[in-house]
């Protein structure tokens, strides 16, 4: 082997160069300096599950529990020790990514805690995306996760209970106050205003409420919105506060497996001079012309910089408008 081969910085240089992560799983097995250095990229680079993580702490035991029909994996962990903890410590302050692909047993976080207060440090120092794989309908597990580094959540909220929803809406946005990605299902009186750093949000399966969409309104830097299986505006009990909402820097909306209703709705009631791709999902159907003939005037006036004539549901993409469409920073 060639000696620079063996120099750290040259080694970080190549395996951060957007190597596969099967190339990176190679590197690693070439020899113990490469190992170390190519699990430390792995480590920091892709979205790790939690169940691998959690194993370092001690033996865990692994049971399944039905939620509204939904069997969720969950872990009970054993009595962490020192070693366990240091162990646990330096892997997840490596991380960067992280996906919830099961859930923890209450004492399991019991004993994560009291392992904390008893051998100090504080794990996921580094942690930038939290992705919820599962919905076990409570926030205990992901709370471990929340960090004030995180700046893309993704949460799966389908069965959430009250309690776990009001903590998404009261205790999230001070917890993780620099969020440019984040990623909903059905919160009740989500309000997101106080998400001042928002480029990007994606809501799933839930009426679109006015409070909703009049909070995103006051993010200043909001450039994207995705809207997927949302197929009304809950305007009862809650009713407009606004005569319309002003977006600034909006570029982007899709609304997928929509009602053509939704789209004329919100649209009707938004003002996005910045707006360049306009999207709504060809399952929408034979309404599509009720959604094009009713918005045009609207945006000819509001959004300037939106072709008219490249108004598009999805069969009209061509290849160069796809990262408008469907591109990798779509979550759901």
């Amino acid at each position: 082997m060639h000696h620079s081969l063996e120099v750290p910085e040259i080694l970080c240089l190549i395996f951060k160069s957007d190597l596969p992560q099967s190339d990176l799983f190679n590197c690693a097995l070439v020899c113990r300096l490469w190992g170390t250095w190519a699990q430390d990229v792995l480590w920091s680079t892709f979205r790790v599950p939690l169940q691998q993580l959690v194993q370092v702490l001690a033996s865990v035991k692994k049971t399944r529990i039905t939620r509204d029909s939904e069997s969720v994996l969950y872990l009970e962990i054993g009595h962490i020790e020192e070693p366990g903890w240091r162990r646990f410590l330096a892997l997840s302050n490596k991380i960067t990514q992280i996906i919830v692909d099961c859930g923890l047993t209450e004492t399991s976080l019991e004993r994560i805690e009291l392992a904390r207060q008893t051998f100090n440090g504080v794990p996921f120092g580094q942690l930038q995306t939290l992705k919820m794989g599962i919905d076990d309908g409570q926030h205990e597990t992901i709370r471990l996760m929340t960090v004030s580094s995180l700046t893309s959540v993704y949460l799966r909220c389908t069965y959430f209970q009250d309690d776990s929803m009001a903590w998404v809406v009261d205790n999230l946005p001070s917890l993780v106050p620099n969020v440019a990605h984040f990623g909903t299902g059905w919160i009740t009186k989500l309000d997101v205003s106080q998400y001042s750093a928002l480029k990007h949000i994606e809501i799933y399966d839930q009426p679109v409420q006015p409070r909703l969409w009049e909070s995103l309104g006051s993010c200043q830097l909001l450039e994207k919105i995705v809207l997927t299986g949302c197929m009304d505006v809950a305007e009862w009990p809650e009713t407009w506060r606004m005569d319309y909402v002003h977006f600034p820097v909006l570029r982007v909306v899709k609304i997928r497996l929509g009602h053509p209703r939704l789209t004329l709705k919100l649209m009707s009631r938004s003002r996005m001079p910045m707006l360049e791709c306009l999207r709504w999902d060809a399952w929408t159907g034979p309404g599509n012309h009720i959604v094009y003939d009713g918005i045009v005037p609207h945006l000819k006036t509001f959004s300037p910089k939106l072709d008219i004539d490249m108004l598009y549901d999805s069969s009209n993409l061509t290849e160069d408008e796809e990262w408008m469409a469907d591109s990798d920073d779509d979550c759901w």
